[in-house]
């Protein structure tokens, strides 16, 4: 899908925030238990819509967050919500496709395997 100039402009400015935002994660990582594969993500996710900026987050356990106590509280969803309230007129949905106790390495295969085939435009 070929972005428009304003989703271009919008995917860079998320990127830049959620690398901010990530680095920030990593050092708080205040988290409370909820369940696996959550936000819709297992393994199966809609096809992406048309005109949609989707936005993939990858990782392990601080970005899986497992101990947050709903779905609504992971960092990848406020990410997301916050976006979008800064950009209403901009579709954005997101797939968080951490799992706890990956490494680089297997986060890596995730991607390759599960996450790229989704075509995220942006993935963290």
């Amino acid at each position: 899908m070929k972005l428009s100039h304003r989703q271009k402009i919008v995917a860079t400015t998320v990127l830049m925030d959620l690398v901010g935002i990530a680095m920030l994660a990593l050092v708080e990582g205040s988290v409370q238990l909820r369940q696996w594969f959550a936000n819709g993500y297992s393994g199966q996710v809609a096809e992406k819509p048309a005109d949609t900026l989707r936005i993939a987050f990858v990782g392990a356990s601080t970005t899986f967050s497992a101990e947050v106590s709903s779905n609504d509280m992971t960092w990848p969803h406020l990410v997301t919500e916050a976006i979008q309230g800064q950009y209403p007129d901009v579709s954005i949905d997101y797939v968080n496709a951490a799992v706890p106790g990956y490494t680089v390495k297997s986060s890596l295969i995730n991607f390759r395997r599960r996450v790229a085939p989704l075509h995220p435009d942006i993935s963290l």
